[in-house]
């Protein structure tokens, strides 16, 4: 059926457009997990104890433990590369540097 073909074909996105709105549903998803952090609703602790409970319940499904690993990695890396940027710039505070050692 060339209407059910052409129609198909519309909403088929690139991978580029695939891949852009992966990226704004897990940013729009992360931003709404960090909110009650960054809004001051809960603690640091609290907020800690939270992920480690998900992250327990996350690592016996089938591969959580591997993309856990995974996720938390690209985060370590990212947070690093970003944290280089500052101090090359001598704009990272000691006591903002010494909080994320």
């Amino acid at each position: 059926d060339e209407s059910s073909s052409s129609h198909r074909h519309r909403n088929h996105l690139s991978p580029d457009d695939e891949h852009q709105k992966r990226v704004r549903f897990m940013a729009s998803n992360l931003v709404e997990r960090i909110r009650p952090l960054v809004e001051g609703s809960i603690s640091d602790s609290a907020f800690a104890d939270s992920v480690a409970r998900e992250c327990n319940q996350l690592k016996v499904l089938p591969l959580g433990a591997q993309i856990l690993r995974c996720v938390g990695r690209a985060y370590r890396h990212a947070g690093q590369r970003v944290r280089r940027r500052y101090e090359d710039k001598a704009e990272w505070s000691g006591a903002f540097r010494e909080k994320f050692r």
